[in-house]
């Protein structure tokens, strides 16, 4: 007779649970500063983005009010003798308040920029204390405390990342850990993204603005694409001449390549057949489609910006825990018996192709009891195939030495079940 596939699950081997005994804190802490690192790079590194954009925004403001001031001085040195003559005071007295605004603009920007660099310098600096102290924890419920945390921090991020930010600020709430949640950076995100879906452009102009020396450094052309769907509404408010001379501001300097894209090109017979088009490649840039396209690409983008992986730590995480228990005999199961992680109907759709985890040691579960197939609940078959442990096979039996499979619900005599052995 022929055991079928998927009769029984297949769990991997290894210890599971809490520590028993102090013996593993220093494996313990190893693996936590390895989990540090691996998991917690956006911790550091979105803050450590958004103070060095502080700091370049504030050079490039303090340069210009440097400008502005260098102009009023650059007047009253004119106005200066070359020798030793004396000159009226009233001749350069009314460049004096403007001299006086620059500096106190200076300072003032000076003195709001050091607060807000130092603001984000001390959120760095309580992240690195919290992780130390994880690193350093001697007890187990510290451990288990600080890993139960990071996972609801890498769910905020995962939440904050698919555009679902009031739960994620509501779970930031209930974990108490708003300080190393990153809801700054992706509130303005969740701005730009509903300015999108209400189809202004504006916001996401202005981060473009505050972002492009680092956009021009990925090589990206989403301000290409936000000045294309600019131009669109232009032409879809038949303001064909104003898209005529964005056009030629904006796309004059594209090269060659860029020019042959397809969407440039539709863009152009748009302009040229004007608002109402009847051409269905024309007509499709007025849709929605472009406008969910463009959110998506701002979220990649500001994953980019901030040198984020395309996945967020909670995706990868749990992918790979699907990954480590998906076996071969996996199967979508709506038992609710099922032991098997892979199977259950909400795990499967995601364990579809992910790899097959590496097995030297396998244990054989019961699929109706859930206990462990060995020696001792010896593996038995019924005559349909399907395979159980001899305490379920037991626990099925009724008066007369009958058993009804819990699976196909067949009935048959005790008599005809076979023991099974395993190789």
């Amino acid at each position: 007779m022929v055991m079928k596939p998927g009769l029984f699950a297949v769990l991997p081997m290894g210890p599971l649970g809490p520590f028993k005994d102090d013996s593993h804190i220093r494996e313990d802490n190893e693996r936590t500063a390895n989990e540090v690192k691996a998991l917690e790079y956006a911790t550091l590194k979105i803050p450590y983005e958004v103070l060095n954009k502080r700091f370049r925004s504030t050079q490039k403001e303090i340069d210009k009010l440097n400008h502005r001031y260098a102009t009023v001085y650059s007047a009253i040195d004119a106005k200066l003798p070359k020798n030793n003559d004396r000159i009226p005071a009233s001749s350069i007295s009314h460049y004096i308040p403007a001299s006086i605004e620059r500096l106190k603009e200076i300072n003032e920007n000076l003195r709001r920029s050091i607060e807000e660099e130092h603001a984000i310098a001390e959120n760095m600096q309580r992240r690195l204390s919290y992780f130390v102290e994880a690193e350093n924890a001697k007890i187990q419920p510290e451990v288990g405390a600080f890993r139960k945390e990071r996972i609801d921090r890498m769910i905020i991020d995962h939440l904050y990342r698919t555009g679902m930010f009031e739960t994620a600020n509501m779970l930031a709430e209930a974990s108490r850990i708003q300080d190393v949640s990153e809801d700054h950076v992706y509130k303005e995100m969740q701005r730009v993204e509903d300015a999108l879906r209400q189809r202004n452009l504006k916001p996401c102009l202005d981060w473009i603005f505050d972002n492009r020396s680092k956009l021009r450094r990925i090589q990206s052309d989403f301000e290409m694409q936000v000045r294309m769907q600019e131009c669109i509404e232009m032409i879809r408010d038949d303001r064909r001449l104003d898209a005529v001379k964005w056009v030629r501001k904006f796309f004059s300097p594209l090269d060659r390549d860029q020019w042959n894209k397809r969407t440039i090109l539709q863009l152009m017979g748009l302009l040229g057949s004007g608002k109402n088009t009847t051409i269905k490649a024309y007509k499709k840039l007025y849709g929605q489609e472009r406008w969910n396209t463009l959110i998506e690409k701002f979220r990649q983008e500001s994953a980019k910006v901030f040198q984020l992986s395309k996945q967020s730590a909670f995706s990868t995480c749990l992918q790979t825990g699907i990954a480590a228990l998906k076996t071969p005999c996996c199967k979508r199961s709506n038992d609710s018996k099922c032991k098997c992680s892979v199977c259950h109907p909400d795990v499967y759709d995601l364990a579809a192709g992910l790899p097959i985890r590496h097995s030297t040691q396998s244990r054989l579960i019961c699929a109706h009891t859930g206990e462990k197939i060995d020696e001792d609940n010896i593996p038995m078959m019924l005559p349909n195939g399907f395979v159980y442990g001899q305490n379920a096979i037991n626990e099925l039996t009724n008066e007369k030495n009958e058993i009804v499979c819990p699976r196909t619900k067949d009935t048959f005599q005790k008599l005809d079940v076979l023991r099974l052995f395993v190789l």
